[in-house]
Parts: structure tokens; C-alpha cells; sequence
């Protein structure tokens, strides 16, 4: 039997601490690949993210969208501490609101943000010419759908998803129980 185990923790610090068994340690370390994360990755960034639009394009019946020279520069200078499944969240709300010209507004309006100018993200990644369906739009869809990805984003943290839509921990818990039944 093979066991192939994947973390983002330093188990060697956390074994020096007493944090990790030694024993187990040892069992685990045979083969040690690192992969770096995707701050890391350069070019990769662009190559990964023209697959997933490609595959978002395609989930939602839409033509593939293209990568402006903006809207690369943005993925490249944005630190992605989210790895790949913020960017594929990225890239699906950009197609989403965005269009045929992936700018990555919202992206730039959270870089900004976390450098202090206060522009507020919604203002950036809903654009002016985003038109609603002929069939409609679910807002509670919507509003679930952004909750889920500010919690994938903050690993779970209601706390931090909360900040990051602009609300409060209540108002996150309520979405959450609204959808197991109300309990």
C-alpha cells in the first residue's frame, strides 16, 4: 500500500516543536515533492487560467473569453494565497460578469482595497454593461454563491468571509442555516 499525503504545513518544524509524531514523520517523508504555490508559478498562472476559462466557457454554453494585456498583468501581480481554486472562482466570476474581456476588475478592486485606496470590490466586478438574463436572475442564488466562495477563499472562517463580503458573521451563519432547512 502507497499513502500519498499532501500538506501546506512545515511538518518538520511542527515535529521540533511536538506538534507532529517523529515516528509518523519518518513513515510519511519517503518521496517529498514540493509544489510551489502559484505566486510562485509565473507564466503557469496564464496557462492555468486559459484552461479554466476554457472549461467555464464551456459549463456555461458562452464563447471563450480572452485574456487582455490588463487582465494579465492583474493575474500575474495578485499574490493568489487561495492557490488554483481561487483562481478557478476568479475566473468564473469574471467570465460570469466580465464577459469576453477578462480585465479581472474585480481582482484589481481587492489588490487595491488590500492596498488601502477603498474602492469597494462589488463596484469593480459588476461592470456597467453587465445585462440580466431573459430568464432572470435568482439574487438568493447569487448571494449563496458569493458566501461559499468568500468562506472556500477564507478556508471556512465565517469571520473572515464576512469582512471580506462586507457584512456580518450573523448574516453569513443565517445563509448557511437558511439552506439546511432553516434549523
Amino acid at each position: 500500500m502507497r499513502i500519498i499525503a499532501a500538506t501546506n504545513a512545515d511538518l518538520q518544524a511542527l515535529v521540533r516543536e511536538g506538534k507532529f509524531r517523529e515516528d509518523l514523520y519518518h513513515r510519511l517523508d519517503l518521496f517529498r515533492v514540493r509544489i510551489p504555490p502559484l505566486r510562485e508559478r509565473g507564466e503557469d498562472i496564464i496557462a492555468l487560467a486559459r484552461r479554466l476559462i476554457e472549461r467555464t466557457c464551456r459549463r456555461y454554453g458562452l464563447p471563450v473569453a480572452e485574456i487582455p494585456e490588463i487582465g494579465r498583468r492583474r493575474l500575474l501581480a495578485y499574490r493568489w494565497p487561495g492557490n488554483v481554486r481561487e483562481l478557478a472562482h476568479e475566473i468564473e466570476r469574471a467570465v460570469v460578469f466580465e464577459g469576453g474581456d477578462l480585465r479581472f476588475d474585480g481582482l484589481a478592486a481587492r489588490m487595491a482595497g488590500a492596498a488601502g485606496s477603498g474602492e469597494r470590490a462589488a463596484s469593480a466586478w459588476l461592470r456597467e454593461d453587465f445585462v440580466f438574463p431573459e430568464e432572470g436572475f435568482v439574487l438568493d442564488e447569487a448571494i449563496d454563491t458569493l458566501v461559499d466562495r468568500a468562506l472556500a477563499q477564507t478556508g471556512g472562517n465565517v469571520s473572515a468571509a464576512a469582512r471580506l463580503l462586507g457584512t456580518t458573521r450573523d448574516f453569513v451563519r443565517y445563509r448557511l442555516k437558511q439552506r439546511q432547512g432553516g434549523k
